[in-house]
């Protein structure tokens, strides 16, 4: 409280100093009361017309502005003159930008251009009706449906897929062995390693030259 009330009477000595550096003797004693109890001054009729004409000129100036059909020229070609720069190398750079600029649309519109020419010649291609036909002994034999792939295999087990027995076998070991516990495959392998062990003593039995 003691700070806003310090505010309040420097302003008003501070106000009243400057007054009196401003205006020397001219300074008169106002009351605020007394200003406050007088009447409300209406505004000059004048100045409201003024007021709304200038309101009325800047919303139609923001609306121009904000148009937005009107593109900003970039290149200023509506304010360039091109007479006034002969000979003058910002001619030549302008002149050249201009050219480039031309180029550029003509290349645009040109692929514009083509494009929807393409889009025209495909729209005007009928699209031929789906119409069922009776398939034929190639038709099944290259293109079978997913139900009747591998029907041409000899063993009925092997007619699930158009590959070869020897593949589909890999792949139904491999399935197997993905599908197996670890105590499982451990069976097999030791089952597999007897095996080769027999065999491979069989073998060396057979070849070895005995009496």
């Amino acid at each position: 409280g003691n700070s806003l009330l310090d505010c309040v009477v420097f302003g008003r000595v501070a106000g009243k100093h400057c007054a009196e550096y401003m205006l020397g003797s001219d300074v008169k004693e106002v009351s605020l009361q007394e200003l406050a109890e007088r009447p409300v001054l209406k505004k000059a009729q004048g100045k409201d017309e003024d007021a709304a004409k200038t309101t009325a000129a800047a919303g139609s100036a923001g609306a121009a502005a904000a148009e937005p059909g009107r593109a900003k020229d970039r290149t200023k070609r509506s304010a360039y003159n091109p007479e006034k720069w002969v000979g003058h190398w910002r001619g030549k750079i302008v002149a050249r930008w201009h050219r480039w600029e031309d180029a550029a649309k003509q290349k645009a519109d040109a692929a514009a251009a083509r494009l929807a020419e393409a889009a025209a010649l495909e729209a005007a291609i009928p699209v031929p009706a789906w119409a069922e036909r009776d398939r034929t002994k190639l038709d099944m034999h290259y293109f079978p449906l997913p139900s009747e792939q591998g029907a041409d295999a000899i063993m009925p087990w092997f007619r699930e897929s158009r590959q070869p027995a020897v593949v589909q076998v890999c792949q139904w070991t491999r399935d197997y062995c993905r599908a197996s516990s670890d105590a499982d495959m451990r069976k097999w392998i030791l089952v597999a390693t007897l095996l080769g062990i027999a065999v491979g003593c069989k073998v060396v039995i057979a070849f070895v030259p005995h009496e």
